[in-house]
This record gives C-alpha cells, sequence and structure tokens, in this order.
C-alpha cells in the first residue's frame, strides 16, 4: 500500500488558496500584513509564486536530494546485509549446481526458529489480546478521572481506529531483534483521516553518520529522510496543498529498480518467484520527505537580533525534478513549557492584583490616619483658642490621645509575597520558544558505541545459520555422491543399444569383445567416501550455539519437563531463560513504543476534536460505553505507562501468584480486617483469569479503607505531649491536649 502525506499539522484548505497557485507565470507575492504568521502553512506554495522564490526552493531541493545521495551511498552494506539476513529468514536459498543441477539444498532454521519464538512470546506479553495494554498515569488527584478516560480511549484508538497499528508493531519487534535496531515515523493520514505509526525499513529511510546517537526521536541527529511512493492518483490529490504537483505528474514514473534501489524488496520478490517489472506506468512516484536543519532567505531565517539562524523544517522533495512540493517549519511551543508560562502568568496577574489591592488598602488607611490626625489638630487648636470650655478641656485632651493612640496602634497590611521567579530585573516571565517537532521513533536492542545502528542477536545468529547450512549441505553431497557411483571405462569397451549402461530392475546390458575377467580390466568403479557424521555434529553445535546466544531454548516454546519436574522447577528455567528477553523487551516498550504513544498524543493534540462523543469498549465492565473526549487533554504531558508482565510468566503463573493473595490474610491475622485489601486481591484474581464481568459484579467504588491504625495488633496512638516534649509523652495533668501549632511555627 502507498504511503500518504506524513504531516503533523493541518493542511491549508484548498479552497481558500487562489487560483493560479501552481502557474508559473503567477505574479510576485504582495508583502505580508503586520502580524501575519510567516512560518505557517506550507511555505513552498508562497515561495512558488515569485521568481526569487522558485530559485530558493530549486536550491533547497538540490541540498535534499545531495544530502540523501550521500546518506544512502554510506549505508549500502547495511543493506545489503540485511537483505541477505531476511532472505536465510526466510529460507529462499540460490539453487544449487553442485554435485548436479538442483540438487537437495538443506537449510537449518537457525535462525527463523529462535525469532519467531521470541518476537512471538514479547508481542504476546507487550500487548496480550490487545484490548488493555496501556495506562495513562494522572499527574494529580484532580486528573485521575481525566487519565481513566484517556486510557479507555487510548486503547480505543490503537485497537480499533489504527487498524494497521499491531501488524506494524509485530514488524517492529521483529526488526529490533532480527537486526538490532527499529525506527518508526508517526503522521496524520489525511486520506484516511486518521494517526498512522509505520515502522520502517532500510528500503524506507536513512540517516546520515553520526559519531553516536541515543535520543529515542533522532532528535540528536542533523537530518532523517523518509522515501515517500505515491502513485499518481495520490499526488493529483495534492494539488493546491504541494507546489509544483503537475511538473511531478508529467515526468515518467520510477522503474523499480531505479535510485533509490530497494534492496530488500527486490531480494523478496525475487526469492518468491515475483517478476518485478521494469517500466510499468502503475509504478509510484519515489520523493524523498526529510527533516533536519535548514538555513532560509529572508525574516523567517533570523533571530530577534537579526542575524542568520538554522530552521528546523520538513521538507519534501520530487528525487528527480528536485522540485519541493512542501516546506514546513517543524517547529511548536512545547506543551510543558506553555504551562509553566500560563501558570507564571497566572502568578504575575494574582500578584499584581494583590498588590493593587494592597496599594488601595494602605491609601485608605493613610487617609483615614489623616483625618484622625487632622481631628487631634483641630482639638488642640480649639484648646488653645479657648473655644472649648475649661471643664470639658480633660475630656478633649482625652480625645486627643486616643486619636493619636489609634494613628500609632495602625497595623499596616502586609506586602504581597512577590513570586519566586520574579525579581526586578524580570517582572514578567520568558515566552516559551518553539522548539523542533520529532515525530520519528528510534528503538535498539543493544547498544551500539559508535554510530547509530543498534545490535541484534539476528545477526550472530544468521552467521551461525550460514555455518550451519553449510555443514549440513557438505554431509548431504557426500551422502549423495556415496550412494551413486560412476565406472571408469577404456575407449575398447563397446556397450550394445546407446552405448551405456541401463541400470533397472532386470535390466541386463551387453558388452563387446569382452567377457568374464577380462571385463575387469578395461572398467573400474567409482563410489565416493561416506559422508562424515562430524558434519552433523557441527550443524548440531551450531543450532545450539544459536539458543545459547538467543536465549531462546525449547522450554519457552512448551517443551515438556524432564522426569519427576515440578511445576516450579519448569518455571524456574522458564524465568531464567527469559531474563534476557525480559530486559530487551523492556527497551522496546519504554525506549520506542513510549515515544509512539507520545507521538500519538501530540496528534491528538491537533487533530481532535474540540469535543467529540466516542463509544468503546470498557475490558472492566465488559461492555460498550460513551465518552466525551477532549482535544486538550493530550496538551498536558501526562505519563503512560505499559500494563505487561516484563518477568515473562505464565498464565498459570499469574493466576497461582493471584490465588496466594487471596489466601494471604488466613495466614497473616491483622490482614482480615483490611477489607480493601482483600477486595484488591480478589479482584487481581479474577482479572488474572480474564473474568472481566465478575470484576464488574464487586463495584466500581473500592471499600472504605480502614484507619492506619484499626488493626486489632496494633494500639492506637499516644496523645500529644506538651509543646517542646519528646513524641509518646503523655500530657501531664490530663485535660485536653494544647491547641494550636508547635513552637516555631507550622512544620
Amino acid at each position: 500500500m502507498a504511503e500518504k502525506e506524513p504531516t503533523e499539522f493541518p493542511l491549508d484548505d484548498p479552497e481558500s488558496e487562489e487560483e493560479g497557485l501552481l502557474d508559473p507565470e503567477a505574479e510576485a507575492e504582495e508583502p505580508a500584513e503586520p502580524g501575519e504568521d510567516l512560518e505557517a502553512g506550507n511555505l513552498a506554495l508562497k515561495m512558488s509564486k515569485s521568481e526569487d522564490g522558485k530559485k530558493e526552493l530549486l536550491e533547497l531541493g538540490s541540498t535534499v536530494v545531495d544530502q540523501f545521495e550521500r546518506d544512502w551511498k554510506s549505508n549500502e552494506e547495511y543493506r545489503d546485509r540485511v537483505s541477505s539476513d531476511w532472505a536465510l529468514f526466510t529460507g529462499f536459498l540460490p539453487k544449487k549446481t553442485y554435485p548436479f543441477k538442483d540438487a537437495a539444498n538443506g537449510h537449518v532454521p537457525i535462525l527463523f526458529e529462535n525469532l519467531t519464538r521470541i518476537y512471538t512470546r514479547v508481542c504476546g506479553e507487550l500487548f496480550g489480546d490487545g484490548v488493555y495494554f496501556l495506562t495513562v498515569r494522572p499527574t494529580g488527584p484532580e486528573s485521575a478521572p481525566q487519565a481513566d478516560l484517556m486510557t479507555l480511549h487510548d486503547n480505543y484508538q490503537f485497537r480499533e481506529q489504527i487498524p494497521d497499528f499491531m501488524r506494524q508493531q509485530e514488524r517492529g519487534v521483529l526488526s529490533f531483534y532480527a537486526w538490532g535496531d527499529v525506527a518508526g515515523h508517526s503522521y496524520y493520514d489525511e486520506n484516511l483521516k486518521q494517526n498512522r505509526h509505520e515502522i520502517l525499513t532500510c528500503d524506507d529511510f536513512v540517516v546520515p553518520y553520526t559519531q553516536v546517537s541515543t535520543m529515542p526521536d533522532y532528535s540528536d541527529c542533523p537530518r532523517v529522510t523518509k522515501i515517500l511512493r505515491f502513485y499518481r492518483n495520490q499526488l493529483e490529490a495534492m494539488k493546491g496543498k504541494w507546489a509544483f504537483v503537475k511538473e511531478i505528474i508529467d515526468r515518467k514514473p520510477d522503474d523499480a529498480d531505479a535510485e533509490p534501489e530497494a534492496k530488500l524488496a527486490q531480494s523478496t520478490a525475487e526469492n518468491a518467484g515475483i517478476a518485478m517489472p521494469d517500466d510499468n506506468e502503475d509504478m509510484p512516484y519515489k520523493l524523498l520527505l526529510q527533516e533536519g536543519w535548514y538555513q532560509l532567505e529572508g525574516e523567517i531565517g533570523k533571530d530577534a537580533d537579526g542575524e542568520d539562524r538554522l530552521r528546523f523544517c520538513q521538507v519534501i522533495v520530487d528525487e528527480k525534478t528536485k522540485r519541493v512540493a512542501s516546506l514546513r517549519i517543524h517547529e511548536s511551543i512545547d506543551a510543558a513549557e506553555q504551562l509553566i508560562y500560563d501558570r507564571k502568568i497566572k502568578e504575575a496577574e494574582q500578584y499584581a492584583a494583590a498588590l493593587e489591592l494592597h496599594n488601595a488598602q494602605i491609601a485608605d488607611i493613610q487617609a483615614r490616619n489623616a483625618q484622625m490626625e487632622a481631628e487631634a489638630v483641630g482639638i488642640e487648636a480649639n484648646l488653645q483658642a479657648g473655644l472649648i470650655p475649661p471643664m470639658a478641656g480633660g475630656q478633649a485632651l482625652m480625645q486627643r490621645d486616643q486619636l493619636r493612640q489609634q494613628i500609632q496602634s495602625t497595623i499596616m497590611p502586609p506586602i504581597p509575597q512577590r513570586p519566586m521567579w520574579m525579581t526586578d530585573d524580570k517582572p514578567v516571565p520568558d515566552k516559551p520558544t518553539k522548539k523542533p517537532i520529532h515525530m520519528f521513533s528510534h528503538g535498539v536492542n543493544v547498544e551500539n558505541m559508535t554510530g547509530v545502528m543498534g545490535l541484534g542477536q539476528g545477526r550472530i545468529l544468521a552467521d551461525y545459520n550460514r555455518a550451519a547450512n553449510t555443514a549440513f549441505n557438505q554431509f548431504s553431497d557426500a551422502a549423495t555422491l556415496g550412494n551413486v557411483w560412476g565406472i571408469i571405462a577404456d575407449d575398447l569397451i563397446e556397450f550394445e543399444g546407446d552405448g551405456g549402461i541401463k541400470w533397472s530392475p532386470g535390466g541386463v546390458t551387453r558388452i563387446k569383445g569382452f567377457a568374464g575377467d577380462d571385463i575387469n580390466k578395461h572398467m573400474k568403479e567409482l563410489r565416493a567416501a561416506p559422508a562424515n557424521p562430524q558434519l552433523l555434529e557441527m550443524v548440531s553445535l551450531f543450532y545450539g550455539y544459536g539458543q545459547t546466544s538467543m536465549q531462546a531454548p525449547e522450554v519457552m516454546s512448551g517443551q515438556p519437563g524432564k522426569s519427576g519436574e515440578t511445576f516450579r522447577g519448569i518455571q524456574a528455567r522458564i524465568d531464567q531463560a527469559s531474563k534476557q528477553t525480559s530486559v530487551s523487551a523492556k527497551k522496546y516498550a519504554n525506549g520506542f513504543l513510549k515515544q509512539i504513544v507520545k507521538n500519538n498524543a501530540r496528534l491528538n493534540s491537533i487533530y481532535l476534536e474540540e469535543q467529540q462523543m466516542v463509544s468503546l469498549l470498557d475490558w472492566r465492565i465488559q461492555g460498550y460505553r460513551s465518552i466525551t473526549v477532549s482535544r486538550k487533554w493530550y496538551e498536558e504531558p501526562f505519563a503512560f505507562e505499559f500494563r505487561t508482565d516484563f518477568r515473562f510468566s505464565s498464565e498459570t503463573q499469574r493466576i497461582q501468584e493471584a490465588d496466594e493473595l487471596v489466601q494471604l490474610p488466613a495466614a497473616v491475622p491483622p490482614l482480615q480486617a483490611n477489607l480493601a485489601f482483600q477486595m484488591e486481591a480478589v479482584k487481581g484474581a479474577l482479572e488474572a483469569r480474564g473474568q472481566y464481568k465478575m470484576v464488574a459484579l464487586l463495584g466500581q467504588q473500592p471499600p472504605p479503607v480502614p484507619p492506619m491504625f484499626g488493626m486489632p495488633s496494633m494500639p492506637p496512638p499516644p496523645p500529644p505531649g506538651p509543646p517542646g516534649a519528646p513524641p509518646g509523652l503523655p500530657n501531664p495533668g490530663g485535660g485536653p491536649p494544647p491547641q494550636g501549632p508547635p513552637p516555631g511555627g507550622p512544620q
């Protein structure tokens, strides 16, 4: 299936574009209006309307193609090795010509058996039945209901709305163990109207040589390039959204073996007996999608000081014509930084309001004090002027003193506390800056000390497989030659008939001119030595080396236990065998799959509706329910976890462990009063059996949690002592304990 346009932001509405946008003779673009976002949308559409813009696009397209060709050539040997290993995995071997044409070609399935044993086990543990494998963790008690609904919606998306998600992940796990490296790309499919998470092979994706790369989103690589394959109808659908679509369609589609050559696909087709056409009008057009750092012309390529700066962009280029179909600034404000900025702005507004209220209160107090001081001064003036009778003079003086005493005892309101981040030099917070958008995901099995690619067990298994095949075929060829014979005869021997020996049941071959022992003098039998059994021992050695290097013994595929071996003994062997696998499975989940889940959340924050009603399966009640999903949910930085048991324990073991928790209160009497523990244990036992309907009967609300000291074996806490007394010291003199905070303020 051809790929769709992998964009992360809404495309421009083609109906809103001006007519003649793709016309080469279109006039130059009008200057931008003040306040217009120069970075929005597909910049190639705007730049293609002016000659200077076309020239800049052509230079950019040439740069992208040159960089891709250099990167593609540097990875050629890696692609050859992957193609060779995959042919060995699938069992498609080249035909033999020795000891005779189309001789038996033995194949020891070391690579296939060990890889399938591991990757199917990992897929089964990671995704289970595919109903519920992901949990969204709340950031606080207030976000718990929202996180619960997001858990339902995310699992519903991966299960129902993205139909190829599980198949893509199976490809990813297989690539992770076969070659030790897996790459993925997350984007919104405009045609299907859904999120996509595509696993890429070496035929589809390339990165440049880098000293070291450890980031799960390739953010420490200067650029990444993905090959897009669009059919003509898909290109025609991009008119008005991409530039130079007509010029790209006018050229012939690329041949199957045209550069960039898809060696893995060609090798697979040839081994499967499928002939790839040399010239086919139905072949797709090959384009390059590159994300990296570029220097753009004009205001977009300059910082606030007017200096040139690189911008992180997504560029889609036709590899043949070097036409830039799409150019987008691939940067956005980080959601977490935006939340911090919004919080600081809110704090600044609250501080400003509190400061304004404080100043108003101070002004009121100062006005009231000034009025009281004026009254006191007026009393003094009246006394000096004799306006107050002598008998009332004492009372007037007392009134004056009371006014001034009130002024002196006035308590000013405290100054509002300024936010910690606010200083005199920085009264407002820094605005969040735009950061690159990385929608590619990268996972490695065994870390390589240098470079980008990881190492996988499949690389060494392939060499073991080749060595075992060589030894097995040498034994088979020797056995074939040992079971047939040949004859050397001089030119004096003449056979009747067609001139050769006829070997068949009851067949007779006559010789002219010789009889009896004379025949033995002129003919000699040739017979090869029997096959060396040491060759089969070598095959067994390589087969065993493959299992030990992969840590995939037969017990993981259901091998019966030894005579008298207990269930726990078998499980102990499985635990030891799966330890290495569980560590690598955690790396795939936490390093690669979690990045895909984060990318899916970013896409939801852009493409989900503001409010959307969704009817989905709630596995906890084994029924469908309708929930309202909001786009704003996914703008917050939630944590994601997988419910996988990375111990790779069997279902029987999980049930047994859950049952032991149910029986634990009988052995620990204090737990008999803890109803919450008992209900949770019963819930876990039912979930281990997959009885979600029974779990629903337990009720949605958990039982009340008993008080911390409610267990019979634990005494209640002693009453608090006097201030400063050691903990546990009773209050002397009886009576209620002292109230209020301890000395020194609240703790």
